[in-house]
């Protein structure tokens, strides 16, 4: 009776006090995008009330499965909870696509120091993997929603433009599932508007209505530009009551090319010479795009109006080729089946093959021969004739295992030997730059192969980070394993530790994309003054590594491209399969599945999924390449140029998109 009263009161000290925080706690979670982008980060507000008095310390983890697959668990700051109600928005890191079969949930808990508490689970709405999910914001503010205004915002969706799809005889959420462009409406208070540009890649487009852009703050303003300038869309209309960083703001979207923008005494905009006042005004910003609109232009303005199609076009960053079809709305229905996923997962190929060491060491044959030839005659003649010479043959049932666990280890230890015991952390680095060389985004994506199961762990520092999901078996050759959910903990994204779990020499790949400034130590680009001199798969005369703020490692130019898109894809094909080794030497053969990649990310060709439609979309932090593309290779006196340098085992590449004449307003 004493040892099961002891045990009794020993489950009580441990049990009571997790079950009186767990009672005391309620939790509601709050999709604020019904529907959200294909890949993009999920906003969610989370409700936490406390009935009691006491203050409650620990993390939030949210846990989102699909089925079994754990597709991410990430874990807040810690936090304090108190009596009352309090709300919270997190951002979710982007997730990977899944099937129509079930819903994901998202797992709430609490880690106090009590244990964890459980808080419920929740259904998460992700888009559809038989559509193409787009999210056109419009910033306003509650009070005053002005009707005319926000449905010439809502006119600004690409979908009446395409076909309609058909339906699609397969279970979802809903009970059927739609294929096809799905765009959602989504109203943003002022409030709301993030000051982290990274938040902002839940959106495709944003509209800044009159009194939303006044109500803009200097942060907020900052944050949208530097996502313009990293490949988003926005567009302004312009209206009263604006301040100093309002007119910079929309200097900074004009660019260069025009002179800044004042204002009067009433607060209102004084626009330029070089822009109109009767029709909208469309810029390049970065790899970005931005539409002014004066409010009277906006009122005056048909939807249906050439002008109205063309702002459309330009913001949703539509081929040159798909021009006419779109505004014409002449696309043909069955290219409504091809607007479904992101690019083929074996786009990502060419860049496994020339990060991936140049040949696995193997045991050498004629060892592997040896030792096998010694193991047969320690059993054999050996064994036979050193227990016979000491009369002890009734022994081989033990010398016979010994003998076999000992081979296999020193098997096993010479196979560890010749293969090593470092792992191998090989990345490309790729960052866009303007024509001032200015970093725009830097997308880093780095290959893990580890010689033993373990824990990998990867300080994330303002950007987003994803699983990418590995080329098919048919292609790489290898078995093809699912990713595994990453854990993080940390404020995302805004600086968090990512940790996956790796199996023993099976290579993954991840990547992590941000708009801050170049990493430490790489080294600044140093163009060749005469671009258009410099052949292909050629280094330029003069390019040195450039200089950079920190200590800056040597680098080696790989490659110089002026137009890499200009590039004959069979030439490059055709160069790419006589590689059969390809490894780390400098080499054109070499070389030639890494252009490959290039130009099949930047440009990506026009039987590609949506870009069939669009040159390139907004960033979304996603695990797969499609927010790489920046160039579409129809347009006049547009080109992408590539400077490619080797420091180290990583690759090093700068991109940036020159047009001639420089872009100013569009008609």
């Amino acid at each position: 009776m004493t040892v099961w009263t002891c045990i009794l009161m020993l489950t009580i000290v441990l049990v009571w006090p997790l079950s009186a925080v767990q009672a005391g706690i309620a939790a509601s979670v709050h999709q604020v995008m019904p529907v959200s982008r294909n890949g993009a980060p999920i906003e969610l507000d989370v409700t936490l009330r406390q009935d009691g008095e006491d203050l409650i310390e620990g993390n939030l983890e949210l846990t989102v499965r699909y089925g079994d697959r754990v597709l991410l668990r990430q874990s807040t700051e810690p936090t304090a909870l108190g009596p009352g109600e309090r709300t919270s928005r997190i951002m979710l890191q982007p997730l990977p696509a899944v099937g129509l079969r079930l819903q994901p949930e998202l797992t709430l808990r609490l880690l106090t120091l009590n244990g964890p508490v459980f808080l419920g689970r929740f259904p998460l709405s992700l888009p559809n993997p038989m559509q193409r999910s787009l999210v056109l914001g419009v910033v306003e503010a509650p009070a005053r929603l002005d009707a005319p205004f926000v449905s010439a915002a809502q006119g600004l969706e690409l979908s009446p433009f395409l076909p309609s799809s058909p339906r699609v005889l397969a279970p979802g959420p809903d009970g059927v599932a739609w294929m096809g462009l799905v765009t959602s409406f989504e109203t943003v208070a002022p409030a709301d508007l993030p000051t982290e540009p990274l938040n902002l890649c839940a959106y495709d487009v944003l509209v800044l209505l009159p009194t939303g852009f006044s109500a803009l703050k200097a942060g907020q303003a900052e944050a949208l530009l530097r996502w313009v300038r990293a490949g988003g869309s926005v567009c302004v209309v312009l209206g009263p009551r604006l301040a100093s960083h309002h007119a910079a703001f929309v200097s900074a979207l004009a660019g260069a090319d025009s002179a800044p923008f004042g204002l009067d005494l009433d607060g209102n905009l004084v626009l330029p010479a070089t822009v109109p006042t009767d029709k909208m005004s469309c810029f390049h910003v970065g790899l970005g795009r931005a539409v002014l609109a004066p409010t009277r232009v906006l009122s005056d303005l048909a939807p249906a109006s050439a002008e109205w199609r063309r702002t459309i076009i330009f913001l949703w960053k539509v081929r040159q080729s798909m021009v006419a079809q779109v505004e014409k709305r002449q696309v043909r229905p069955d290219t409504a089946l091809d607007i479904l996923g992101p690019l083929p997962v074996d786009t990502i190929l060419p860049l496994y093959r020339s990060l991936m060491p140049g040949a696995v060491a193997a045991v050498p044959p004629m060892l592997a021969l040896l030792v096998i030839l010694l193991f047969v005659l320690a059993i054999g003649p050996a064994d036979y004739l050193l227990l016979g010479w000491v009369r002890c043959r009734h022994w081989t049932w033990l010398s016979f295992p010994v003998l076999c666990v000992g081979f296999t280890a020193a098997i096993l230890i010479l196979a560890r030997h010749v293969r090593g015991r470092e792992d191998l952390r090989r990345a490309l680095v790729l960052i866009d730059v303007d024509a001032r060389d200015v970093v725009l985004r830097t997308t880093r994506l780095e290959l893990l192969l580890q010689a033993k199961d373990r824990d990998v762990t990867s300080e994330v520092r303002h950007a987003w980070f994803a699983v990418v999901e590995p080329p098919s078996a048919a292609e790489s050759g290898a078995r093809r394993v699912t990713p595994p959910g990453p854990e993080l903990t940390g404020r995302v994204p805004v600086q968090c530790k990512a940790m996956l779990r790796l199996r023993q020499w099976q290579p993954q790949m991840v990547k992590t994309m941000g708009f801050a400034t170049a990493p430490s130590g790489v080294p600044a680009p140093a163009w060749p003054a005469d671009a258009a001199g410099v052949s292909p798969g050629q280094a330029p005369a003069g390019t040195g590594t450039g200089a950079a703020s920190a200590p800056v490692r040597t680098a080696e130019v790989v490659v110089y491209v002026d137009d890499l898109c200009g590039m004959s894809r069979r030439a490059l094909a055709r160069r790419e399969a006589a590689v059969r080794n390809p490894g780390w030497r400098l080499g054109n053969s070499e070389v030639a599945p890494l252009l490959r990649f290039f130009g099949e990310i930047s440009a990506p060709p026009r039987d590609n999924g949506f870009f069939s439609i669009v040159s390139q979309i907004s960033p979304n932090g996603a695990g797969h390449v499609e927010e790489l593309a920046v160039h579409d290779p129809d347009v006049p006196g547009e080109r992408l140029q590539l400077l490619l340098l080797r420091q180290g085992g990583d690759y090093i590449a700068y991109r940036r998109v020159v047009r001639r004449p420089p872009a100013g307003p569009q008609p």
